[in-house]
């Protein structure tokens, strides 16, 4: 729901109004009393007030219904997570690796395994294995990703992607 609020003796407001009022999912409220009934922090004319998951939130003479749109669409989406940089080590696992990719670190790390690279694969997963978590901030995680890359257990591009959050 979308609340404008409106003063007929307001001439901004009265501009905004006949501009906007009337559609649908939009009331036009009177009044101060009203207004701070809806919104006890009201600033005054014209208003525009949005409902979302977290309450309430005016705009002040907002300059376009656009603007209005976009205040709206913002309040009923509520706050934006923040992207996902660390996971514990099976997560890491799970979710930033490829089964292909968990696979091959598994076949090189195997201790039966030939492949010159088993010990510095070995070393990284070690490192993750006994962590608390893998922060994909962390400058050593970056590095270590870098490694599976450079060292041919990920293909070209894919640290990028896993260091992406």
């Amino acid at each position: 729901m979308i609340y404008i609020f409106h003063d007929p003796n307001n001439a901004a407001s009265r501009d905004f109004v006949e501009a906007h009022g009337g559609r649908e999912g939009v009331e036009v409220v009177e009044g101060a009393e009203a207004c701070r009934e809806i919104l006890p922090g009201f600033q005054g004319y014209p208003s525009v007030v949005a409902e979302g998951p977290e309450g309430r939130r005016a705009l002040f003479d907002p300059a376009s219904w656009d603007a209005v749109e976009v205040f709206a669409t913002e309040v009923a989406a509520g706050p934006v997570a923040a992207a996902k940089t660390r996971y514990t080590p099976k997560e890491f696992r799970l979710k930033k690796l490829t089964h292909s990719e968990r696979i091959a670190i598994e076949q090189i790390i195997d201790p039966m395994s030939t492949d010159e690279r088993r010990f510095d694969v070995r070393d990284i997963e070690k490192t993750w294995a006994q962590s608390e978590y893998v922060d994909l901030d962390d400058p050593d995680t970056v590095t270590f990703v870098n490694a599976l890359e450079a060292l041919g257990v990920l293909a070209a591009g894919r640290a990028a992607e896993i260091l992406t959050p």
